[in-house]
């Protein structure tokens, strides 16, 4: 219903729906006082309140045990993502009023609200890239309107203003979070896990620390088979172009295995094509000559690069 408003009617209402979905992405009236009571107050969370996040993915529509709050936790980040596509100059304000709230509620064991949650979040990162509506919008100078008492030499006012400041001050928090998501029960939802952080990375120009060889190396280990898709290929093309080689770590062999295998292997031609680009990137004249992986002509795919 929110994209059916016209903009100058909407607006002045966005920041307190917010507000609202902000209460309610949290909302579980059968949780304990204390988790009630500090809801949004931290982005950090004990491990014990994550045990591995096992989501229930068999989780029942009409399980009495736990009511029907789920179903406002799943459809209050829907409503964030409604307001953001529709309203992309609003990303600043979803990122001070609800995104805490979707980075916390992560830890829910049900799965259609995770679910929510990730696509919500995914949305978020997407938008806040440098290439993404947000700074498009900013270019034009169509954020003006919703600038409060901002002064060009007021530093503290452009950063809290700006999507790549604000997930930089978050990175250690969002990457502890997700983290905790990549465990077997959950790999169900691996497609949803890579895009999550190939937007990301895309919105930080790259992982810092050592996120990228810990995320690529659990989603590997999340596959149900040894085949070569077509999200790792188009994840490690995406992650390639933000990360240098030393942010992959122990999780580089894995990266080129698949590359080499999909090359040599794959019978689909756009994978193929893909992996045949990844191939011929200029860090691939940088391997070691006893590469594990390396069962590739070197001097035909480098002297002929338009050969394939």
């Amino acid at each position: 219903m929110v994209e059916n408003f016209v903009p100058e009617i909407m607006e002045p209402y966005i920041n307190e729906i917010l507000g609202i979905s902000a209460r309610f992405i949290t909302y579980d009236p059968y949780a304990d006082d204390d988790d009630q009571d500090g809801e949004g107050s931290d982005m950090d969370e004990d491990e014990d309140d994550y045990e591995d996040s096992d989501i229930d993915e068999d989780y029942d529509d009409d399980d009495d045990s736990s009511g029907l709050s789920w179903k406002l936790r799943r459809d209050s980040p829907k409503l964030v993502s409604t307001i953001l596509q529709n309203y992309p100059q609003s990303l600043i304000q979803i990122y001070k009023v609800t995104f805490e709230p979707l980075i916390k509620q992560l830890k829910d064991t049900n799965n259609h609200v995770v679910t929510e949650l990730l696509r919500t979040l995914t949305k978020i990162f997407s938008f806040s890239a440098k290439e993404g509506p947000y700074y498009s919008l900013k270019s034009f100078a169509l954020l003006t309107d919703i600038a409060t008492g901002r002064r060009g030499s007021d530093v503290s006012m452009v950063a809290e203003d700006d999507p790549f400041a604000i997930l930089i001050g978050k990175s250690e928090s969002i990457n502890q979070t997700f983290d905790k998501l990549l465990v077997t029960k959950n790999s169900t939802m691996l497609p949803l896990f890579y895009e999550f952080v190939i937007e990301l990375s895309n919105a930080m120009e790259g992982l810092e620390g050592n996120w990228m060889e810990s995320f690529t190396n659990k989603l590997h280990e999340l596959k149900d088979s040894n085949a070569v898709t077509s999200n790792q290929i188009k994840f490690y093309s995406s992650v390639l172009k933000k990360n240098s080689l030393d942010h992959f770590g122990s999780a580089f062999d894995i990266v080129l295995g698949d590359i080499l295998t999909c090359f040599t292997t794959s019978k689909n031609h756009e994978l193929l094509l893909h992996s045949r680009k990844l191939l011929v990137m200029d860090w691939s004249p940088k391997l070691p000559e006893n590469h594990i992986h390396w069962r590739l002509d070197k001097d035909l795919l480098f002297a002929c690069p338009t050969c394939f």
